[in-house]
């Protein structure tokens, strides 16, 4: 199957996403996050605002002597968005971008926090906490017989992420009795409703089960997969049982969810019953983790000082890390600090774990290797 080249914003968030951000570029580095609209007459206003947003940017690259010509560079990598109409489309809650020397990333993301343009010497990633975990981050997947749509999503919101074009499935070399057409039109949601539709004879019963089941193997997933290359987080299928049982024969996604979402809801129930399905899961990876962290409390292993967890993050040290959902409420002043400790963490294969309580009465703590 053929995957056609992803458009700006198409990439779901992923660790080696993180790993691009945290690398070493030379300055000045600019993260640019914008709210954004998913339906109309809202999102006409996006476009006006992200203007707005470019020329806040536009002056802080200029009060730090940025050279002329990378100001122009950086501009225009944000100026082609709107242009890109598959990515732009497909916005829902937050626009993020990340412009340096020779580098544009952005992304569209199921998150929640004011906006905010920031230039500094390497990117601002604290937004991004609640996704460098799967804590909280899930995957939808719904399915009928003849079409497939796939959502990123957290507790609070969701987007959708696009798959490559269905095509037409080879059943067994013949062809002659199955046309296959894909088409796209908006909702009054505002969410793209994609059909996929069948045309022709009749068949049985187990051949229209063969169909589907081909139409999963050879198509859907393996959008799926290329889609969810390097991820971690739940995927919830969402769909009757009999799809569902022909697409887990297809699947080879690891972190498929054993239930599933009863046929295909509106959008609002449709992520409301996903996210009772993987709430549990996210619970009781952060019990586990703090029952972790109250059997070695006292001990060399645990830390809730700043300046020792980073060193300890620095080395590779750190198996976990507790940080509070808003970097804010942390008793630092140096965020940035904070930042780089979860940066570490995450580089040497630790877990960062972006939620309401820090255990130990702290608001910083880490569980340590050794």
């Amino acid at each position: 199957m053929q995957f056609p080249a992803e458009t700006m914003c198409s990439r779901v968030f992923s660790h080696s996403d993180l790993l691009q951000l945290v690398d070493d570029y030379e300055p000045p580095c600019l993260s640019l996050f914008m709210p954004t609209h998913a339906v109309e007459p809202d999102r006409k206003q996006d476009e006006i605002h992200l203007r707005n947003l470019m020329q806040e940017a536009e002056k802080l690259l200029v009060e730090q002597e940025t050279p002329p010509q990378r100001v122009k560079q950086f501009l225009s990598s944000v100026e082609r968005l709107p242009q890109d109409l598959n990515s732009w489309r497909r916005r829902s809650t937050v626009l993020a971008v990340f412009c340096a020397e020779a580098f544009f990333r952005c992304f569209c993301l199921p998150l929640r926090f004011e906006e905010s343009v920031v230039v500094n010497d390497c990117f601002q990633i604290s937004p991004l906490m609640p996704l460098l975990h799967t804590n909280g981050r899930f995957f939808i997947l719904a399915l009928t017989k003849d079409s497939a749509d796939l959502y990123e999503a957290t507790r609070y919101s969701m987007v959708e992420r696009g798959l490559p074009v269905l095509q037409p499935p080879t059943l067994d070399g013949d062809q002659s009795a199955l046309q296959f057409h894909s088409h796209q039109t908006p909702s009054g949601g505002g969410r793209s409703t994609k059909k996929a539709l069948f045309h022709g004879q009749k068949g049985s019963a187990d051949r229209e089960k063969a169909d589907i089941s081909n139409f999963f193997k050879r198509q859907v997933e393996p959008g799926v997969s290329h889609a969810l290359r390097d991820q971690r987080a739940p995927l919830v299928l969402a769909c009757v049982d009999e799809m569902a049982s022909l697409y887990r024969e297809a699947n080879s996604y690891p972190f498929l969810n054993n239930e599933t979402v009863p046929d295909s809801p509106a959008e609002a129930e449709l992520h409301k019953q996903a996210w009772k399905i993987v709430a549990p899961s996210f619970r009781e990876v952060e019990e586990r983790a703090r029952q972790k962290y109250e059997a070695l409390a006292g001990s060399e292993q645990t830390q809730t000082s700043l300046a020792p967890i980073l060193k300890a993050a620095r080395r590779g040290q750190v198996d976990t890390l507790f940080l509070p959902k808003e970097l804010s409420t942390a008793s630092s002043a140096n965020p940035a600090t904070i930042e780089e400790a979860a940066e570490q963490t995450l580089i040497f294969g630790g877990q960062v774990l972006a939620i309401d309580d820090v255990p130990g009465d702290s608001s910083l703590a880490a569980v340590l290797r050794y």
